[in-house]
């Protein structure tokens, strides 16, 4: 019997890896699977087969200079990149506590600078990255390999500092790696690798070009398009309920005409209730020429757990739907994902939607597998901006290039825009369909839902 060894750190691993069926694939060709996870609780323990064993994180300290180097090649790497005329793109912004930390970050931000203008000093400090995470005390994970026998390790980030130590050990203990990304976004926001993976797997051969680019030393054959195993919870036939049961289950009008809008997460779109305003008024302004009443359901994003979105939606706009995600969240460990229940409930609510509308994000994609239209917003605001600076930002990033030049959401950048858009969706739900089956192609290769856990797994077999 195979032994694998998967690292949860984020939480985004259980839908990628659990939810999905590749963990249950894996079970039946014949593999032992263990989960190291950040937090083990009844919530977490409930969304896993009791087949899999569940263990809590090492307790490793990962060294202060190690973990500056990293950061400061980091920098100089994406440095690099904006030179080179390549966009950026980060999940949040490193804030001062004091005055040490303003001085350390400047004193980064100084040597990154520098760094970045010689090629062969990134190559030095990468080397010199290696050595300090080499010769960190790994006993830790010298004991656990040696008393746990393991072939395989899988992870669904491409670093995290807390396991460098773990890989470089791995490596020397003849253990297989693999690294099947979560997102497409890690390409642009943590593109760097510093560790040989057995098998890496990514959504779509663009990215997998994008990768090699960056990475240059990365042996090609090591990386497989395997589309991404978090779309294999949508596109669910087998997971609908009626519709009936469905409406009744969210509040929602027996025959009304549904648009889904997922909010953004906290930060990322302060009074993000400026931009759903013109949402609403575009929705209420073609009842009559529908002869439908619209609803909106507000899906609130899984991170914000705050009340002052989900009550001002609740209390404004009586009318239209507001749901929580069933997630876990526990914001101060950085560890957050979905209960089975989740899933199942969003893959119904893209079924039985007749449009989406969001910010530009990769919920455009999971519409676009559940076969719905997709309008993306762009109109821009007076007030405090967006986290990428303005909403156009966020249709202009690299990662929603393959949204841009497919033609599979309409981005609209006024209310005369916004309604046109929603008034042919809404009378044709399979309007623009040929665009969004080319985003799929472009996305993920065309790899429909439920196959990229099949072609993960066959990656970890065959290399």
């Amino acid at each position: 019997m195979n032994k694998l060894l998967s690292i949860f750190i984020m939480g985004s691993e259980v839908r990628q890896f659990v939810h999905s069926g590749l963990f249950s694939l894996m079970g039946e060709n014949n593999w032992s699977i263990t989960i190291m996870a950040k937090i083990i609780d009844s919530d977490f323990g409930a969304q896993i087969p009791e087949t899999i064993d569940l263990i809590p994180m090492l307790p490793v300290k990962i060294p202060f200079l190690a973990n500056e180097m990293s950061i400061i090649l980091d920098k100089a790497f994406n440095i690099q990149r904006v030179r080179q005329g390549s966009s950026t793109w980060q999940y949040g912004r490193k804030t001062a506590k004091n005055w040490r930390q303003a001085l350390l970050q400047k004193l980064e931000t100084i040597l990154a600078n520098g760094m970045s203008l010689s090629n062969f000093c990134m190559k030095v400090a990468g080397t010199l990255e290696n050595y300090l995470y080499k010769n960190s005390d790994r006993t830790a994970w010298r004991k656990y390999f040696s008393n746990n026998p393991t072939d395989a390790i899988l992870v669904n980030v491409p670093r995290q500092n807390y396991w460098n130590p773990m890989l470089i050990t791995a490596h020397e203990m003849g253990i297989k790696t693999y690294l099947v990304y979560h997102t497409a976004k890690d390409i642009v926001a943590n593109g760097r690798l510093n560790h040989a993976y057995n098998g890496i797997g990514v959504w779509n051969t663009g990215m997998k070009q994008a990768l090699l680019d960056q990475n240059p030393w990365v042996n090609p054959e090591s990386v497989k398009v395997v589309g991404c195993g978090h779309f294999d919870c949508v596109g669910r036939m087998d997971w609908l309920p009626d519709e009936s049961e469905f409406r009744d289950q969210i509040g929602a009008k027996p025959d009304s005409l549904l648009i889904i809008y997922p909010t953004a997460g906290p930060g990322i779109v302060p009074q993000e209730e400026r931009y759903i305003e013109f949402v609403v008024k575009a929705a209420s302004a073609f009842e009559d020429r529908l002869g439908k009443s619209v609803q909106i359901v507000f899906r609130m994003n899984p991170m914000d757990s705050r009340d002052i979105l989900h009550d001002y939606l609740k209390q404004t706009y009586p009318q239209h739907i507001v749901l929580r995600p069933d997630w876990v969240d526990i914001r101060k460990n950085n560890w957050t994902y979905a209960k089975k229940s989740d899933p199942v409930l969003y893959n119904a609510l893209l079924n039985y939607s007749n449009l989406c509308i969001t910010i530009p994000s990769t919920v455009t994609l999971d519409a676009a597998l559940a076969g719905i239209p997709v309008i993306n917003l762009g109109i821009e605001v007076p007030g405090e901006q967006p986290l990428a600076g303005s909403i156009r930002a966020f249709w202009d990033v690299d990662f929603n290039k393959n949204v841009r030049e497919s033609g599979a959401a309409r981005y609209v950048t006024n209310q005369n825009e916004l309604e046109e858009a929603l008034i042919n969706y809404l009378q044709n739900k399979y309007l623009d369909a040929d665009k969004r089956s080319e985003l799929i192609n472009r996305e993920v290769d065309g790899i429909t839902a439920g196959r990229s856990s099949l072609l993960s797994l066959h990656m970890i077999e065959s290399n």
